[in-house]
């Protein structure tokens, strides 16, 4: 397997050997920009481990073992600093069509993670190339990857210098901790719109209510409540979302105030318009800030040209992606509950994650509560040409219920509803979801109640927002549930943990929330 190049020898190499991601990066590299350090594992890289063995081409993927010498090239450079591999397929983050959200990227430290996120980045790129129809030659070809030392900022950032609302703004979401909350759209954000025209910016910003946040390299053997001095002050971790990942609550005091000053958002400007001008094209923008300074993380081509016009839509929700389409409602909490999704069909979520995507490939339109217009499923969507409303509050909490039908004008920002179609879902209980998603929705009676471990942790925290939420203020709300419903059992369905992790990344589920309950 050859070994790993920098971003300086890999100004000779084309696009077909490094894939999409990894190319642009090292023109952003190329012009200057504050791109972390990397290596890339070219194409050649995965073509050679699998012309070294016989087996097919996934079972080798997954179990041959890997050449140390490129491993090891890559631990000499940048010791045991957190690691984030990532997917970089030829193809991707390309003009016309990004393919966002359909690879992978894994955090790993040390010899054995990084040897195994190698494995897994590699594993789900080519399933993901056999999947959409690539022949298991082309995919193999196809698939390098990106590693790099990760950047840890206090605030982060995505920014579309063209807003997929106006072709006359840009766009920028911001949040505290790290861009996954933004980019998976998993909860609120601040916006900031400003004119493309040279001079000084007129930032008109929108702050939102920030209550989580994304956590790089969290303590570790954390539980769920924990109290913790983190830099953007006293709160407390609530979920592991994957080896070296969790999210924690913001703290009180910055739950309202806006994520960037005046100051940052014109250096987050003028970092996304080099990136615009190095791509020669307007441009998708992650960035962090750390102590001030801007790290770029990522930048691609948009691939959906504005379309709404020089205005904003003015209905009820955010405008993701234009269009009208009428459809049954699905109610989609995870995909495993899925089931015969049927083309046509509105998809309703809370968010979605790339385990989503055949479903937002199938269906009519996505109603989403979480999420911006940059998100990955924001993102999804335009390029499918799907309507996408965001910021449907309620919508998997009983606003919506399985098998009414609807019809989404997601240019216009509305839902309009077929009332006898909606008193028809609601006489039919096999549609109707078994498990209480909201505090609102209990029962006044019930013998037994499934509860959901999010309206759990909502409950604990409703009476007394400020304070830490423990263990025992959990187990408080638990009984206090038990005792509203005078049900003589509460079982907790566990409803947050990350879909694209599998179940032994996952270091908490319903059994171990029930083993934090009764300690």
């Amino acid at each position: 397997m050859s070994e790993p190049v920098t971003y300086s020898q890999a100004r000779a190499l084309t696009a077909q050997q490094l894939g999409g991601k990894a190319h642009l990066t090292v023109q952003l590299h190329r012009h200057g920009l504050p791109v972390p350090p990397g290596l890339v594992l070219t194409t050649a890289a995965l073509e050679q481990f699998c012309a070294a063995h016989a087996a097919a081409p996934l079972e080798h993927l997954a179990r041959a073992p890997l050449p140390r010498a490129a491993l090891d090239a890559v631990l000499r450079r940048f010791g045991a600093t957190l690691l984030a591999v990532r997917s970089s397929v030829v193809g991707e983050d390309a003009a016309s069509r990004s393919l966002a959200g359909r690879f992978h990227t894994e955090l790993c430290r040390g010899a054995e993670g990084l040897s195994a996120a190698v494995r897994r980045c590699w594993l789900a790129a080519v399933e993901a190339l056999l999947k959409g129809g690539a022949p298991p030659e082309q995919a193999l070809a196809r698939v390098a990857l990106l590693i790099q030392p990760v950047a840890f900022g206090e605030r982060s950032a995505v920014c579309f210098t063209r807003s997929p609302a106006s072709a006359h703004e840009a766009l920028v979401v911001a949040t505290f901790g790290s861009c996954h909350t933004l980019v998976e759209g998993r909860s609120a954000a601040d916006e900031y719109r400003f004119a493309r025209r040279p001079g000084p910016l007129r930032i008109h910003a929108t702050v939102s209510t920030k209550r989580e946040l994304t956590v790089l390299d969290p303590p570790p053997g954390f539980s769920p409540g924990q109290p913790w001095r983190s830099p953007w002050g006293p709160t407390t971790l609530h979920l592991p979302l994957g080896p070296h990942l969790a999210s924690a609550r913001v703290p009180l005091a910055l739950q309202q105030q806006p994520t960037l000053s005046a100051a940052q958002v014109e250096a987050v400007w003028r970092a996304a318009r080099a990136a615009e001008h190095a791509l020669q094209a307007p441009a998708d923008v992650e960035l962090t800030l750390r102590r001030g300074k801007v790290v770029l993380l990522q930048a691609r081509p948009i691939t959906t040209v504005s379309s709404l016009g020089s205005s904003r839509a003015a209905g009820d929700f955010r405008v993701a992606s234009p269009g009208c389409a009428r459809g049954r409602v699905r109610v989609v909490r995870s995909v495993a509950e899925a089931g015969t999704f049927a083309r046509g069909d509105v998809l309703v979520v809370r968010a979605t994650t790339p385990a989503f995507l055949p479903l937002l490939e199938r269906a009519g339109a996505v109603l989403s509560e979480e999420g911006s217009s940059l998100a990955h499923t924001a993102i999804v969507a335009r390029e499918l040409g799907v309507p996408c409303l965001m910021g449907v509050e309620g919508a998997t909490t009983g606003r919506f219920v399985d098998g009414e039908w609807l019809t989404v004008d997601a240019t216009a920002g509305e839902v309009r509803r077929d009332g006898e179609r909606r008193a028809a879902a609601t006489r039919s209980p096999s549609r109707l979801d078994p498990v209480v998603r909201a505090l609102e929705h209990l029962p006044a009676r019930a013998s037994h109640v499934t509860l959901a471990a999010s309206a759990l942790l909502d409950a604990a925290s409703v009476e007394r927002p400020a304070a830490a939420l423990t263990v025992t203020r959990v187990t408080e709300a638990l009984e206090g549930v038990r005792a509203r419903c005078r049900a003589r059992s509460v079982k907790v369905e566990w409803d947050l943990a990350d879909d694209r992790l599998p179940r032994d990344h996952q270091a908490f589920d319903a059994a171990a929330l029930e083993k934090a309950l009764v300690r």
